[in-house]
This record gives C-alpha cells, sequence and structure tokens, in this order.
C-alpha cells in the first residue's frame, strides 16, 4: 500500500507533510506530536476513541478506532476512522477537522 501513511501502528490516507515513517510505540524512535503537524491539524489523545460512523451508522462490532475529529459533509463532526476519513470528512485543519495522535507516556507534547 503505497498511497497511505502508517503512524501510530495504523493505515491513514497519504499526507506528504505528516512524519510517517515515526510511532509512538516504538521508544526507540523520537516521540510524534501535533507540533510535527501543520497548525490546527492535530491533537494529542491518550487514546483512540471508537469511531462514530462505524458504531452509529453501520453499527459494527466493534468499531475501528477513530484517527480523525473532523466536520463531516453531513454537517455534524464525528470522531472518524481512517476507512471512513475519505467518505465522510471535510479535511484537516481550522474549522474542519484534527488528526488524533497518541500520547507516549512520559513525553510532553
Amino acid at each position: 500500500m503505497t498511497d497511505a501513511c502508517v503512524l501510530d501502528g495504523l493505515v491513514h490516507p497519504p499526507a506528504p507533510q505528516w512524519p510517517c515513517y515515526r510511532t509512538n510505540a516504538n521508544p526507540q524512535e523520537p516521540p510524534v506530536t501535533a507540533k510535527d503537524f501543520p497548525p490546527h491539524e492535530a491533537v494529542m489523545v491518550p487514546k483512540f476513541p471508537t469511531c462514530d460512523i462505524c458504531t452509529y451508522v453501520e453499527k459494527r462490532e466493534p468499531a475501528r478506532p477513530a484517527q480523525y475529529d473532523c466536520a463531516t459533509h453531513m454537517g455534524s463532526w464525528a470522531n472518524i476512522c481512517a476507512a471512513h476519513y475519505h467518505a465522510y470528512a471535510k479535511g484537516l485543519g481550522l474549522g474542519r477537522g484534527q488528526r488524533m495522535i497518541l500520547i507516549r507516556e512520559g513525553v510532553e507534547s
């Protein structure tokens, strides 16, 4: 899958400015923080919430972890997994959405 970005052990849509080669799961690598992304495009979280589309629209059990908090084309905001990002999200940035990044324990963001 060459057009994807792997971050925090999860596959995401491609974004050339993202630090795709790093994860917060490996203590040997420098931690990824919101500062590694363009302004207003990322937020640090202690754990991923579940995807609202998986949970409430598809009734998927178990729901996928959501890596985005985005405005949707339907008008509402939702926590969205990578699989639903292209279909439902308006994008990233101020007023559109943010990518969630896992906080590595003991690392300040």
